[in-house]
């Protein structure tokens, strides 16, 4: 027959470890919490980014056209 010590000891285990586990779900969800603050932020960024090259490569591409015209037009008027 197990003595009262045994029986406390065990409860105090089990009552530790069930203390323990909860504060490492609650940790874990927090840091999730902050973890997915921050992929949404990056994502912003990222998308700004794209944005941003997007509009550069507009303005490249009409440069590159304007550039092309004009070099054609200089070819137009040197052959005549």
């Amino acid at each position: 027959m197990p003595s009262i010590m045994s029986i406390v000891s065990v409860g105090m285990q089990v009552l530790v470890l069930v203390v323990m586990v909860s504060g490492f779900i609650k940790i874990m969800k927090n840091d999730l919490f902050h973890l997915t603050a921050d992929v949404k932020e990056i994502k912003g960024t990222v998308k700004e980014i794209k944005d941003t090259q997007g509009e550069q490569g507009n303005r490249l591409t009409k440069m590159e056209t304007q550039c092309k015209e004009r070099h054609s037009r200089r070819k137009r008027n040197k052959i005549k």
